[in-house]
């Protein structure tokens, strides 16, 4: 679970920015917090909502989550650069490396894990385990040199009282690791690659339970899951696309067959190269430029089955037509839909991780293609469903109608805004501790807490009247 992400010198920020998730003073919705175990007793938010204009810096901040998760899994080859992008209209900054800071909660133990970089090297990394008054220094980075701190042993090595000889064995496979991590990559990421299993929950948090939605990322495990019955998948689906008004009645697997005419329909794909590919009982997606997809399986004898993922409309059929008919639905392609449905369709399965365990979700423009109300009630019912609590939902959006005290405490609001030289700032609505019984979404509007674009009607009414000049 995250506690706090605090970031520097990336993209358009410049200076030290935290969003934090612990609670503040508010009385506002009890059961928006989570009560940490442990040591350490501590009250975390569930959600975290982050307003602003165009270009304030509400996707960037995403974009340095997305990053440090990238780095973190998928370390630079031998000699290649790390991608960092730095704050550029300071050139003071573009000598400066950029740091990413994390506070986890993972089973009742809370750490402090962070790193910064430059483009060819880790130049610090450091692991702290938090308790309620004492840190302890797991290991520190600086350049090539690692130092290992107090790391319990004895939970690895299944004996409650190691002996000083096999615990000095342990400390020296990870030195070794640590002299052989390369310079652009991880200490955390080369331990785990070197199978020591010391700091692996770290990682796996990372890997399994920091979820990063784009405004543009597809979930592609639908058909799959369609197909294997996965828990209560099709009718889950189905009930939440009919609640959310999208006229959809179920969703449908549509099989194609490859051998009669599919290759020809879509000449400019290599579809038998993709197939002669594929190893006997693998599985592969194929997306389409216009947006339709097709889920392809070779079962161990390798035979070739495709699908295709259609919605259920329903069809008013004459007299004669409903002898013949299925239920009274037609199928429609899913490039057939609004952008919107076709939205909801990607989103509404990356939902439905927050009912297995404890994960955090991270959506860049959530109310993207959605109606108000279909956002407005997508995030109440992830806030108060109960087998949902102790997952996380952050999210940006532009959407002035989820500024609403019924929906969210005062510490769950953000607001991400531009400085001078286009730098961004991030701060939350806490700060300004408007009362509760206040209209939120009208300040937010007349500018009282910032965040919006000040546009210059005037000025734009004068260019537009302008008459258009003809050579």
């Amino acid at each position: 679970m995250l506690i706090r992400f605090t970031f520097d010198n990336f993209k358009s920020f410049k200076e030290e920015v935290e969003l934090s998730m612990v609670a503040g003073r508010s009385l506002q919705h009890p059961d928006h917090k989570i009560l940490l175990g442990g040591t350490r007793k501590l009250e975390v938010l569930r959600t975290a909502a982050i307003f602003g204009k165009n270009a304030s810096g509400k996707s960037n901040l995403i974009k340095a989550l997305s990053f440090a998760k990238d780095l973190i899994l998928r370390s630079p080859e031998y000699k290649q650069t790390i991608p960092v992008t730095k704050y550029r209209l300071d050139d003071e900054y573009l000598n400066k490396p950029s740091s990413f800071k994390f506070e986890l909660a993972i089973d009742n133990t809370i750490y402090s894990y962070g790193f910064s970089v430059t483009r060819t090297e880790i130049v610090e990394e450091w692991l702290y385990e938090i308790k309620s008054t004492t840190e302890t220094v797991l290991f520190i980075r600086k350049g090539d040199k690692i130092t290992l701190g107090k790391i319990d042993y004895s939970h690895w090595l299944n004996s409650s009282n190691p002996s000083n000889q096999i615990v000095n064995q342990q400390m020296q496979r990870l030195y070794f690791v640590g002299e052989d991590t390369r310079r652009n990559q991880l200490f955390l990421t080369a331990s785990v690659e070197r199978d020591q299993p010391y700091f692996k929950s770290i990682y796996k948090w990372f890997e399994s339970s920091l979820y990063i939605i784009r405004p543009d990322s597809k979930y592609f495990e639908t058909e799959f899951q369609l197909i294997e019955g996965t828990n209560n998948f099709s009718k889950d689906f189905e009930e939440i696309l009919k609640q959310l008004d999208t006229d959809i009645e179920g969703i449908h697997l549509d099989e194609v067959d490859v051998d009669k005419g599919f290759v020809k329909a879509y000449p400019y794909l290599d579809l038998q190269e993709l197939i002669n590919k594929m190893e006997p009982g693998s599985r592969a997606m194929l997306p389409m430029p216009d947006q339709r997809r097709f889920a392809i399986m070779k079962d161990k004898n390798g035979n070739v089955i495709c699908y295709k993922l259609m919605t259920k409309h329903k069809k008013k059929f004459t007299e004669s037509e409903s002898l013949f008919s299925s239920g009274g639905y037609d199928l429609f392609e899913i490039n057939w839909e609004s952008q919107g449905t076709q939205r909801l369709l990607d989103l509404i399965p990356y939902l439905f991780l927050l009912k297995d365990s404890s994960v955090t979700f991270v959506v860049d423009e959530l109310a993207r293609s959605l109606h108000p109300e279909v956002s407005y009630k997508l995030v109440k019912s992830i806030l108060e469903n109960r087998n949902l609590r102790n997952s996380q939902l952050i999210f940006s959006t532009h959407e002035d109608y989820l500024l609403d005290f019924d929906l969210l405490r005062r510490d769950e609001i953000w607001f991400a805004d531009k400085k001078s030289f286009c730098e961004s700032s991030l701060y939350s609505l806490e700060e300004f501790k408007p009362r509760y019984d206040k209209d939120i979404r009208r300040g937010y509007l007349r500018g009282r807490f910032g965040g919006i674009p000040q546009v210059n009607e005037r000025a734009l009414e004068k260019v537009l009247s302008q008459p258009e000049i003809n050579d």
